[in-house]
């Protein structure tokens, strides 16, 4: 079993280009409702390029799965603000053999400054960290910020099919400073 990912990847205070302050750590079991409470807060166009539909099945089992991740298989970070009573973004890496699959969501109001332009590079180093090579990604070709976001990570593009796009990023190949972004540990 790898051991969990590295404070150095996952813990920390970052600062948005709009001067607000949000702390990035690990999901906890408690945060299942908070999870709840973020997908609940994100307008039907984030749901629907993030989950590929508008709608809201499973996500109970979703929240309760992305709460209990415990870093040594799969890696959840959240992106909480007013000490920790509100999540406001959700990143997870998803293992899958020698790979893993990445999703990343943002509330609508934290989106566009630079959130998760630090939440990805953490999860690509946490991959790393672990002895993986790829890390996958699954989008609708419309969401050009995660797309903006993924062509500075190395990433292969393949061809849209049906309006998604699938996306392999080489981590294992990667020096950590391109995929480190910038980490501040939390105190």
């Amino acid at each position: 079993m790898s051991a969990p990912p590295s404070a150095r990847t996952d813990n920390g205070s970052v600062s948005l280009r709009d001067g607000r302050v949000v702390q990035i750590r690990p999901s906890r079991p408690e945060d299942v409702e908070k999870l709840l409470e973020l997908h609940a807060a994100l307008s039907p166009a984030t749901r629907q390029a993030r989950y590929f539909t508008a709608g809201g099945t499973k996500r109970q089992v979703d929240a309760e799965r992305l709460a209990k991740a415990d870093g040594s298989r799969d890696v959840v970070l959240v992106a909480t603000v007013e000490g920790g009573e509100q999540i406001v973004a959700v990143g997870e890496l998803a293992r899958v053999r020698e790979q893993a699959e990445l999703a990343l969501v943002v509330r609508d109001d934290y989106q566009e400054v630079g959130l998760g332009g630090h939440l990805f590079p953490r999860l690509l180093l946490a991959a790393q960290e672990q002895g993986l090579q790829r890390v996958e990604l699954t989008l609708l070709s419309g969401n050009q910020r995660i797309l903006q976001l993924v062509r500075r990570h190395n990433s292969r593009l393949r061809q849209p099919e049906h309006g998604v796009v699938y996306v392999t990023i080489d981590v294992g190949s990667a020096p950590p400073t391109l995929l480190s972004g910038n980490v501040t540990p939390a105190a």
